[in-house]
Formats: C-alpha cells, structure tokens, sequence
C-alpha cells in the first residue's frame, strides 16, 4: 500500500483505533511480561506506547502516520518524556 493511500484511512477514524491501549498490552504489563524498553512499531495514535510510558516505561513509537500521534507530535514528546 502507497503511503497516500494509508494516510487516507486518517481522515476519518480508523478501525485500529480503539480510544485506549490494547488489552494485550495491558495485561502484559500488569503481569510484568513486559521488560526493560519498548519499541511500538506502527504504533497509529500511540495509545499502548502512551499507557507503558505512563506506567514508567522507556517507550518508542514509530508509524508512516506519527502526526496522528494522539492528535499532534508535541502532545506525544510532551507525553513520553515529562
């Protein structure tokens, strides 16, 4: 798939976004699975790389699409890494 036409799927909202961190990720996290950084490639609108950043986690997120990145990339550096 082109990059125009992924990014198209962002004018609306995409199936993907769920408005909140993955099940998955939650219980990987509670259950401490998850160890040391994480690298969340294809991350859409940063909801899982968000919540493990909340919970103290060093957290890299990547996608064609980062200015999605919960609705401006400045939202998430100020997110990440305050």
């Amino acid at each position: 798939m082109e990059l125009s036409a992924f990014k198209s799927v962002y004018h609306g909202k995409p199936p993907w976004d769920i408005g909140r961190p993955q099940e998955e990720y939650v219980q990987l996290e509670q259950t401490g699975e998850i160890i040391g950084s994480v690298l969340d490639v294809g991350c859409g609108t940063g909801e899982n790389a968000l919540y493990l950043a909340e919970r103290g986690r060093d957290v890299w997120g990547t996608d064609f699409t980062l200015h999605q990145f919960r609705g401006n990339r400045s939202g998430c550096v100020y997110a990440c890494l305050y």
